[in-house]
């Protein structure tokens, strides 16, 4: 028997929502409703089935009355559903998210009430303001009114990345109306994670298979919050094999569960470990996940750090100065990912002697207590702590762990090596481009003293070290 959530319909919403309503100018999505129709290739490509359950999982977090309609009798596709009903799997999926949500599953030929939000290759009379999306591969493309074009050429790969990009720009679309922004214009956006291009048909973007190495070897991923648990729904989503060891010492509370792509509504009543809580959508995945409920620096102080050695260290964290402590340990490769102001995404990576290092991008923030900030402005204080609380979008944290993911994709890929170390990205309108630039060691930054000699053995024989 499902035991009963244990707040009210009331706190639930007030605590959920709470970061959603300190982003500036947002207000007025509670009462908006929307009619999300899934196109009838649904039930036989992959990348219609991802979009869809990304959709209405990034959704549930914010939007509390949903239609949704299903082509008749599809069977998931997605690796832990496997054969199982589509409609039982996303009715799960949003049930757990939002234990008070009002979703409805139509029949097919069904619309529900509101703007409509349409997913896959749609075949039918299209309204010229509804919102419609398409993926494929390592593309993703939003628009309003007709079909413009076909995403992936007639391939499907098992690629989350094509699919979770047009995702999360495509609630981005639907979040600005919610909130009073007004509409986009019909002009198509197509955008390639490969090389972080822009144009408004997909044939003109490059969309290669995933590269066939699999392996992504040891991954260290220090910090299970909105980036880094989205990040592994996304990873459970791939072919890949290899280990991650997942470092957080928090636990999920309501506050978290507004744009987590992994963490439930019983996450939080009572609270889960976020490392737990990210293991768990990742069983029956390729990846191994060794979950570490206790701080990074609780993990190296425990000898724990290179046994074994990280082929990859992901930081997503940024609490007790955590950059100078991962950089400190003479990393590998390292990636980090972060939301920011402006509605905005970044990344970074960090190659040793090749790129700047953490300490070089984060070197203003360690002179005096930092967040990286999640969306537009600092809005007030926390009474029990006194750090600062700031508003979240609901589709920020996905869009990063996206970015991050097709950048983890170019690790195993050995046709793309890009001299670009950081991107950022902004979703306060849809014709937003991606912006690429190379970033050197600051030039009294500690890493320039860290020379490869000084490099335990291990790290240097790591997956991807580069020489």
């Amino acid at each position: 028997m499902t035991t009963p959530f244990p707040l009210t319909r009331q706190t639930w919403y007030d605590q959920r929502d709470d970061r959603t309503r300190r982003v500036d100018g947002v207000a007025g999505f509670e009462n908006f409703r929307l009619a999300v129709v899934v196109s009838e290739d649904a039930e036989y490509r992959y990348s219609t089935q991802l979009a869809t359950y990304i959709t209405l999982n990034i959704l549930a977090r914010w939007c509390r009355k949903i239609s949704i309609t299903l082509p008749k009798e599809a069977s998931s596709l997605l690796p832990s559903t496997h054969g199982q009903e589509l409609k039982a799997v996303l009715q799960s999926t949003v049930g757990r998210i939002d234990p008070f949500g009002e979703f409805r599953f139509l029949a097919a030929g069904e619309k529900g009430e509101g703007r409509c939000l349409r997913i896959g290759r749609q075949s039918d009379t299209v309204h010229g303001d509804d919102v419609s999306m398409d993926s494929g591969g390592w593309i993703g493309g939003v628009w309003r009114g007709s079909y413009p074009g076909q995403a992936s050429g007639g391939r499907d790969d098992i690629n989350p990345i094509g699919p979770a990009l047009a995702s999360s720009i495509g609630v981005a679309e639907v979040f600005r109306e919610a909130v009073g922004l007004g509409m986009g214009d019909r002009i198509p956006q197509w955008y390639s994670l490969y090389d972080f291009q822009c144009a408004e048909e997909p044939a003109e973007l490059s969309n290669p298979t995933l590269p066939p190495d699999t392996e992504v070897g040891h991954v260290l991923q220090v910090g299970c919050g909105a980036v880094g648990s989205a990040l592994d729904a996304l990873l459970a989503m791939t072919p890949w094999t290899g280990t991650i060891t997942l470092i957080d010492g928090d636990r999920v509370d309501p506050t978290n569960c507004n744009r987590s792509l992994s963490f439930e509504a019983y996450d939080c009543a009572p609270p889960r470990e976020k490392a737990a809580a990210c293991a768990r959508v990742l069983e029956g995945s390729g990846i191994k996940s060794l979950p570490y409920g206790k701080r990074f620096d609780d993990f190296v102080q425990a000898g724990l750090y290179l046994n074994p050695a990280p082929d990859v260290v992901l930081c997503l964290a940024n609490e007790d100065n955590v950059w100078s402590a991962i950089q400190n340990n003479l990393p590998p490769v390292v990636l980090h990912a972060t939301t920011t102001p402006g509605w905005g995404t970044n990344l970074g990576r960090h190659i040793p002697k090749k790129d700047w290092c953490l300490l070089c991008r984060f070197r203003k923030e360690l002179k005096h207590v930092f967040t990286p900030r999640c969306s537009e402005g600092e809005i007030g204080f926390a009474s029990e702590t006194g750090q600062t609380v700031e508003g979240v979008l609901p589709f920020l944290s996905p869009l990063s762990a996206t970015i991050l993911l097709s950048e983890i994709a170019k690790l195993l890929d050995s046709r793309q090596g890009r001299p670009e170390n950081f991107v950022s990205f902004s979703t306060r309108n849809r014709h937003g481009r991606f912006v690429s630039l190379r970033r050197e060691p600051e030039p009294d930054c500690l890493c320039r003293d860290q020379t490869l000699e000084l490099y335990p053995t291990q790290v240097r024989s790591s997956r991807f070290w580069i020489t």
